[in-house]
C-alpha cells in the first residue's frame, strides 16, 4: 500500500485524521483533473446538491471509492 497516495484517505476514514489539509492537495473538484479541467457549478449541484466544493470533497472521501493502481496493488500483495 503507497503511505503517499492512500493513507491520508484510509486516515480521513478511519478518524485518525481530522484535518481536511491534511489530506487534500486542493479543494477543488476536477471533471478532468489530467486535463485541468474544473467541474461546472451546475454540474456539481446536479450530483451533489451543492456547489461547496469543501463538502463535496468530505462527500467523496467519505463515500467515493478509492482507486488503487497497479503499483499499488502489487504492493499490497508482496508485502
Amino acid at each position: 500500500m503507497s503511505q503517499t497516495l492512500m493513507q491520508p484517505v484510509l486516515s480521513w476514514r478511519s478518524r485518525v485524521e481530522k484535518n481536511l489539509n491534511e489530506v487534500l492537495q486542493s479543494h477543488t473538484v476536477y471533471s478532468n483533473v489530467y486535463k485541468g479541467v474544473l467541474a461546472k457549478s451546475k454540474d456539481l449541484t446536479k450530483a451533489f446538491d451543492t456547489d461547496d466544493q469543501t463538502k463535496i470533497c468530505i462527500e467523496i472521501l467519505e463515500k467515493g471509492v478509492l482507486q488503487v493502481s497497479g503499483k499499488e496493488r502489487e504492493a499490497q500483495l508482496c508485502c
